[in-house]
């Protein structure tokens, strides 16, 4: 399929292209996009040819392989702004998603324990495999194999700015007809450290199978922490009745209170004499807990939004009255 690079992003390494049919555009992911881009050859109004494969609910259609179309010697660039190093055409650039380059890892120190990854889809596309996951880290670096394929068949991508990413797999010579293939993603954190592997059983349809064999089971994947926030009623509307649970069980997790506008608060645990006070507030939390707030300036009320840290989702907003304010100096 020819098109046209409509928007490419060179922070991110991936571009779109509007097909020549003029259906709906096309994604170019980072393994395929990404060197093309930093030497120049893929730029906002490049021609290009490539193979689209199945999109994902809600996404756009993915590429599954990618060529540069040299422009003519006496054609102007697509990009004013780039010139060429001289007039002649730069050689096709085909990039191969078997050994895509790969961005350095992201230098972060993320706590494995509370790392979270959750595939979206899994699909078939001719000789690769299209994954698609979740990381509750934004903008983490993942990397994406088979088990057992030990060519460097691994590939990375960094999770958009919500914790999306997308990944095109080739699978090795031989496998087509493997009941069972097992896609393992891992979250590179400080530096080339990786944490524990997050697996996901993908059952091939067209290979034939034994009567006697039978799936492997699938990994569990742990329970989501539910959080439930109630403002109390009355005039102060100054206590929240904080709910965690998992799998039916109370659960505990730290919990970030933040004004809309910043004001500084001051919050606690009923019962508790340890205030935390801040333009945020974490507060670990248990089962049922009652949160108490305060405004430590002189306000005449703000909203607050309450939720889990490192969840990108938020209770709120909760009005609070300006005239519940911290005394100046005790508990």
């Amino acid at each position: 399929m020819l098109g046209t690079v409509t928007n490419v992003n060179a922070a991110k390494k991936y571009a779109f292209a509007a097909p020549d049919d003029g259906s709906e555009d096309v994604f170019l992911p980072p393994n395929l996009a990404g060197s093309l881009i930093t030497s120049g050859q893929l730029m906002s109004g490049s021609r290009v040819d490539f193979q689209v494969g199945t999109a994902a609910p809600g996404k756009k259609r993915p590429a599954t392989s990618l060529r540069v179309i040299p422009p003519p010697a006496d054609a102007t660039p697509a990009d004013p702004s780039h010139t060429p190093a001289s007039a002649t055409p730069p050689p096709a650039a085909t990039a191969n998603p078997a050994a895509p380059t790969q961005p350095a890892p992201k230098t972060a120190k993320y706590d494995p324990d509370k790392l979270a990854v959750k595939f979206l889809e899994v699909t078939l596309s001719g000789i690769y495999m299209l994954v698609n996951v979740w990381v509750n880290e934004a903008s983490s670096l993942l990397r994406a194999y088979l088990e057992g394929d030990d060519d460097g068949g691994a590939q990375e991508s960094y999770a958009d700015a919500e914790g999306n990413a997308e990944f095109t797999i080739l699978i090795p010579k031989g496998w087509e007809n493997n009941p069972f293939l097992q896609v393992c993603v891992v979250v590179v954190y400080e530096g080339d450290q990786t944490g524990r592997p997050w697996r996901y059983t993908w059952r091939n349809p067209a290979a034939k199978m034994d009567e006697a064999e039978t799936a492997p089971e699938p990994e569990a994947e742990p329970e989501p922490l539910q959080l439930t926030v109630t403002q109390t009623p009355g005039l102060d509307r100054m206590n929240f009745r904080v709910e965690l649970a998992q799998g039916g069980k109370a659960a505990t997790a730290t919990i970030t209170i933040a004004s809309e506008s910043g004001a500084g608060l001051r919050a606690r645990v009923s019962g508790s004499n340890e205030w935390q006070q801040g333009p945020t507030a974490e507060l670990e939390c248990s089962g049922n807990t009652t949160v108490q707030l305060q405004w430590v300036d002189r306000i005449a009320g703000d909203n607050v939004y309450l939720g889990m840290k490192n969840s990108p989702t938020q209770s709120g907003p909760f009005y609070v009255s300006g005239h519940f304010r911290a005394p100046q100096t005790g508990a």
